[in-house]
């Protein structure tokens, strides 16, 4: 069985939101944010921003909705990453998106302050900690730069539901420099536990000028070979 866990601790961007499908699923979303710290190219010790958005669905979606959580609440977020797949509306091609599908969603005192930004609010700190397991989908990329070793990757994860099928994701992975190690040299279906935070990314649309979207992947911090995987 795999892995799919997601903590996170982050301040509520602006006002959730609550809808309801033609199907009469409700479904809540919201945006949570933070910092965290990573190393820099310089090797330097810095705090980086994160924002990443969530959601639930059915009873949960409708209580969360009624808590009425005012935008720079900071919360607790446990919950797993989510993939879903859609046909573009410009071309019909195939585009994916991945969420992190809340558990609970929980005010929490927290040590550090929340910043009111021009665009909402972001907690100065946080946790944003992932733990995945499953099998690479393809060959590891290894890339040597000029600040360091990067490997990419995509590893499948299978995500038990209670009551309903299993539901597949493939997530993709990032490693630099020491955390990239173990991830070099792996191949296709290679066996992995891997854990780091959930990082979104901006990127321009090679499609369409003036076009942004948005990538969002683990950055390994950590990662381990399953044996006879």
């Amino acid at each position: 069985m795999n892995t799919n866990h997601v903590s996170l601790i982050g301040a509520l961007v602006r006002p959730p939101q609550l809808q309801v499908t033609a199907t009469g699923t409700s479904v809540f979303e919201c945006t949570l944010s933070g910092e965290r710290q990573v190393t820099d190219e310089q090797g330097q010790l810095r705090m980086k921003p994160w924002y990443l958005r969530a959601f639930a669905l059915g009873r949960l979606a409708e209580v969360l909705a009624k808590r009425r959580y005012q935008p720079g609440t900071a919360l607790y977020a446990p919950g797993c990453l989510d993939y879903s797949s859609f046909d573009k509306a410009e071309d019909g091609s195939k585009g994916s998106t991945t969420r992190v599908k809340l558990d609970q969603l929980e005010p929490i005192q927290v040590p550090w302050e929340v910043e009111a930004l021009e665009n909402g609010f972001r907690l100065k700190g946080g946790v944003n900690e992932a733990e995945l397991s499953g099998n690479l989908t393809r060959d590891a990329v290894r890339r040597d730069t000029a600040n360091g070793l990067l490997v990419r990757a995509t590893i499948g994860v299978t995500t038990p539901r209670i009551g309903r099928e299993s539901r597949p994701g493939y997530f993709d992975l990032k490693g630099w420099r020491d955390a990239a190690a173990p991830l070099a040299g792996l191949g296709k279906g290679a066996g992995l536990i891997v854990r780091g935070a959930v990082v979104t990314e901006q990127y321009a649309d090679s499609q369409e000028a003036g076009r942004s979207r948005t990538a969002v992947y683990l950055d390994v911090q950590r990662a381990l070979l399953l044996a006879g995987r």
